[in-house]
């Protein structure tokens, strides 16, 4: 089934005299630009982008895919961990900066590795539950990307294999597949990811010895996968595409659905079902799942003190 895809330009709230609009929105997320942290305030259809007002530069950020929680990681030697929701920030120094950093879906785990140690922590704390070693671990260089999962389960994926470990401080086992967009379901252990050796979206269940689900094949016309995150409801799953149509793959109901949109890809979570956008322009752009249609938005700058209509 093909449907047709809208592409706005953001309209910036008005605000009254003497009120600061973009620190009474509340947070959509956050974005990098270069070194710089984003804020983007208010919601898909109605927000500002206003990048932080300090000195502090940045390297990584992960928004939560299924609840408001984001990691972000400091530049410098002494890098430093930033667990952010709505109520509280806790923050982390590491000894050495991490090459990766992944936050659970609901953001009840977060996870660093360095080229050391991968460190893993619950929300509710600063101190590591659980922190695993070489030989334990694939050699770190080697590690492309970094997933944990809701119950503290990790991934470790690698050019030849990924590394699975069911619970924190538990053994790793390397898994023979190339997979790549790993992701973790909301609330549970199954994992969903690209296979690009055969061309194909799969499930991967870690609970019954890795047993492979195809989803969505070449049969379907799928082509090279830019981009996989989870629905907001986590029942659904959204893919880009190199070339083609955006993907929307039911998982209780095994149906497809397609929407024709310009040339760009999903390349992070902002919210829940709301994407960062890359398109060839490079304006600041996201794509919002939430509405009937998924629409792109064009992100206008905020000015953080007097935004204007």
């Amino acid at each position: 089934m093909m449907h047709t895809i809208a592409i706005l330009t953001l309209f910036q709230l008005a605000a009254s005299s003497g009120v600061n609009a973009l620190v009474s929105s509340p947070t959509l997320g956050y974005i990098l630009t270069g070194n710089r942290m984003v804020r983007l305030a208010g919601v898909p259809g109605a927000c500002y982008s206003t990048a932080d007002v300090t000195t502090t530069q940045y390297t990584q950020v992960h928004n939560a895919s299924a609840a408001q929680a984001t990691l972000l990681v400091t530049d410098g030697a002494s890098a430093t961990l930033i667990y952010r929701t709505p109520l509280t920030d806790i923050t982390i120094t590491l000894p050495e900066p991490p090459q990766h950093t992944a936050i659970s879906p609901t953001g009840a785990y977060f996870a660093a590795l360095t080229a050391n140690r991968l460190s893993l922590y619950r929300r509710s704390s600063s101190a590591p539950v659980a922190t695993v070693e070489p030989p334990s671990l694939p050699v770190p260089a080697d590690v492309t990307a970094l997933a944990i999962g809701d119950y503290g389960d990790t991934v470790l994926t690698t050019p030849t294999a990924f590394w699975y470990s069911a619970s924190p401080g538990a053994s790793f086992t390397p898994i023979s597949i190339a997979a790549t967009f790993l992701r973790f379901t909301p609330r549970d252990h199954l994992l969903i990811a690209y296979d690009a050796g055969q061309g194909r979206i799969i499930a991967l269940h870690p609970t019954s010895s890795f047993a492979i689900e195809p989803l969505i094949t070449s049969q379907d016309a799928l082509t090279a996968v830019s981009g996989l995150e989870f629905s907001t409801d986590a029942l659904s799953i959204w893919v880009t595409q190199q070339t083609g149509p955006l993907l929307n793959y039911s998982l209780p109901g095994r149906h497809l659905t397609s929407f024709p949109l310009p040339a760009g890809g999903i390349t992070a979570v902002v919210a829940p079902g709301v994407f960062l956008w890359s398109q060839p322009d490079q304006q600041t752009a996201i794509l919002d799942t939430t509405r009937s249609t998924p629409t792109i938005l064009i992100v206008p700058a905020g000015n953080e003190q007097a935004p204007s209509k």
